[in-house]
């Protein structure tokens, strides 16, 4: 039931919510699971992170604009690798053979 003392009130604001990362990172981002490692394409230079299942950072480091390769031949299994780039964020999972 609706309180009493609330009473809904038009206005001229107009609020769009967004987080900004997936127009900034996502578009730029491929993140791809080889049988080496990851292969990370980004449109701009922008810094990489990467965690195992359990939370565990296993991996960081600058990426270039273009394809980065990341070698993970000692870690197998799900992966979540986050890209960083001017403020935003891009986070996505992947399983390595």
């Amino acid at each position: 039931m609706p309180s009493p003392y609330y009473a809904a009130v038009g206005c001229g604001i107009q609020i769009d919510l967004g987080t900004s990362v997936g127009d900034v990172v996502r578009g730029e981002v491929r993140v791809m699971a080889m049988p080496q490692g990851l292969r990370l394409d980004v449109g701009a230079p922008a810094f990489y992170e990467c965690f195992d299942a359990r939370g565990r950072a296993i991996a960081s480091g600058a990426l270039r604009a273009g394809s980065n390769n990341i070698d993970m031949a000692e870690h197998h299994g799900i992966v979540v690798v986050r890209i960083i780039r001017e403020g935003a964020a891009y986070a996505q999972r992947v399983v390595l053979p």
